[in-house]
């Protein structure tokens, strides 16, 4: 299973970009583990420079397949409330709006709306 890690403040996202080799490569992701087994109970952020600021919020809504060319993908999503924004060892932290602009892979797109909405503080004017 692939699971996404979703970290913010309500106003910032934190967003790492895919190494070029592999499945959506260069694009933008929420910081992801992937696992050959079933969801583990996941206590741990994939950069732990971040651990100390983050409280995890559990699952975000149901986990769900994606479909890849050759083999499907089941991802969910955790939430992370981070306290301040700390320097991450690997990705940036950018405000939601930023990070929408990104290239993303699609099984994120199709839940960025709701995600955002949920999550975001900021409020459209």
């Amino acid at each position: 299973g692939m699971t996404f890690h979703v970290v913010t403040d309500g106003r910032y996202v934190w967003m790492r970009q895919r190494p070029q080799s592999g499945i959506w490569g260069g694009l933008w992701e929420f910081p992801s583990t992937e696992t050959d087994k079933a969801f583990p109970a996941e206590t741990q952020l994939p950069d732990e420079s971040l651990m100390n600021d983050c409280k995890n919020h559990g699952q975000w809504g149901q986990s769900f397949a994606h479909v890849l060319s050759h083999r499907r993908l089941h991802c969910r999503f955790l939430i992370w409330k981070a306290a301040k924004i700390g320097a991450p060892a690997s990705g940036e932290w950018f405000t939601w709006q930023d990070a929408q602009k990104l290239p993303i892979p699609r099984a994120l797109d199709r839940f960025w709306h709701d995600l955002e909405k949920t999550l975001s503080t900021k409020q459209a004017s």
